[in-house]
């Protein structure tokens, strides 16, 4: 599932709530926490992110193109405790390498840093990694894309290395030269993540007070398109 379809799911989910269910969100971005906290309590919800690159075949079926996939785990807080170990085990069981992270906030920063800009760039010019990352220029307004994101994440207060944007990079130089990012979708007429990986960025900046013209360009240039594949706005060209 994608971030915008959160809501829909804490609705879905709210009948198989035990005594001792947790829930554990794996899409990217960083408000699906704070919503699944709103509705199920602190208490319930662990952090988690994926890193793979992949799509839906078929419900249920998704095929992932990244050799070195996993799953990252985490309590709020950065405790350890015997729930995130059974949660590890119970992954590791079914063949899904997961790892247990020390600050996983910090690991979702880390993660938007890196696919919230691609994605906005790869919408906007409507073309590939590859391409996007083989153009000086382009190259240019990704990378000040993914230092707007960090000047986010220090300002919200998250503490992250030292060399997030260089990990972030040197990520985006070993994904395939074909891969489109999360905003694909756009091409298609489909829904997508840009309110959670771009118009996040936008309004945590100006709440902050935070600088983030790039974001601002990508989330306002995109938006029609985004309209449309909800049903808000029609239009032919």
């Amino acid at each position: 599932m994608k971030g915008w379809q959160v809501p829909g799911a804490i609705e879905t989910v709210r009948p198989l709530m035990g005594p001792g269910t947790i829930v554990v969100p794996l899409m990217d971005g960083i408000e699906a926490p704070d919503q699944l906290a709103a509705a199920f309590g602190r208490d319930r919800v662990m952090g988690g992110l994926a890193v793979m690159y992949g799509w839906v075949v078929s419900p249920g079926h998704i095929r992932n193109t990244l050799p070195d996939s996993s799953i990252s785990i985490g309590e709020f807080g950065g405790h350890r405790n015997e729930r995130v170990a059974q949660l590890q085990n119970a992954f590791e069981h079914a063949g899904v390498k997961a790892k247990i992270v020390p600050d996983i906030e910090a690991s979702l920063w880390q993660k938007l840093i890196m696919v919230g800009p691609w994605s906005g760039v790869g919408a906007v010019t409507r073309a590939p990694l590859g391409v996007i990352r083989s153009i000086p220029e382009t190259r240019e307004f990704l990378e000040g894309a993914m230092r707007e994101v960090l000047a986010v994440a220090q300002a919200h207060g998250t503490a992250l290395p030292h060399d997030s944007l260089e990990q972030a990079s040197a990520f985006l130089d070993r994904i395939s030269p074909e891969a489109l990012g999360n905003m694909g979708g756009i091409l298609n007429g489909r829904p997508t993540e840009l309110e959670t990986e771009i118009g996040v960025i936008v309004r945590l900046g100006r709440t902050l007070g935070v600088d983030v013209p790039r974001h601002a360009f990508l989330y306002a240039v995109l938006l029609p398109q985004e309209q449309r594949a909800r049903g808000k706005i029609d239009f032919r060209l």
